[in-house]
């Protein structure tokens, strides 16, 4: 059974707030959260939780074992991102840390007419590359790596940690 989600878009407040406010650049911070979660200044990812990274919806998908995604955006009426996932996944997006930051809460209201959806090829071009090279890893590589693209152990120490000649290209994937 397919899965399709639909999320009303705002500014995080846990990046500076910035001096563009265009919806554009809205669904480019969205989009750069699918790929990559959210860093500080300092370029470490930031945490919500504690021992909770922000890794990206990319990244915790990959973690909870969905196999295909596809993503999609419209700036107007309302900054939205769509999701569609060809089977029900089972996790609670709102769980993902530091999505809920970008989605606007409670009811809205809208008049979305004729919506144009713009896909976003290079979400999903990243998430099958990392799902790909995910599955070539031992069972062992694949859980400790899973654990950290949900965010749930430190990604970068992660991916360090498992740099030998058999890993060297993880930090490239992820």
């Amino acid at each position: 059974m397919a899965e399709g989600l639909a999320y009303c878009l705002k500014f995080t407040d846990l990046l500076p707030e910035p001096e563009d406010k265009s919806n554009a650049n809205l669904i480019r911070q969205v989009v750069d959260f699918c790929l990559d979660g959210l860093r500080g200044e300092d370029g470490n990812r930031l945490t919500v939780n504690p021992g909770g990274e922000v890794t990206g919806a990319v990244n915790w998908l990959i973690s909870a074992d969905v196999n295909a995604v596809n993503f999609y955006t419209t700036e107007t009426p309302v900054p939205m991102l769509f999701v569609s996932l060809p089977s029900k996944s089972g996790d609670d997006w709102r769980l993902m840390d530091g999505f809920m930051s970008f989605v606007q809460e409670g009811p809205q209201t809208a008049d979305l007419g004729q919506l144009i959806l713009a896909p976003h090829p290079e979400i999903d071009m990243v998430f099958n590359l990392r799902f790909a090279e995910l599955q070539k890893k031992s069972s062992s590589v694949r859980e400790t790596l899973k654990k950290a693209l949900g965010g749930r152990s430190n990604l970068d120490e992660t991916l360090r940690s498992l740099s030998d000649p058999q890993n060297n290209r993880l930090n490239s994937f992820f």
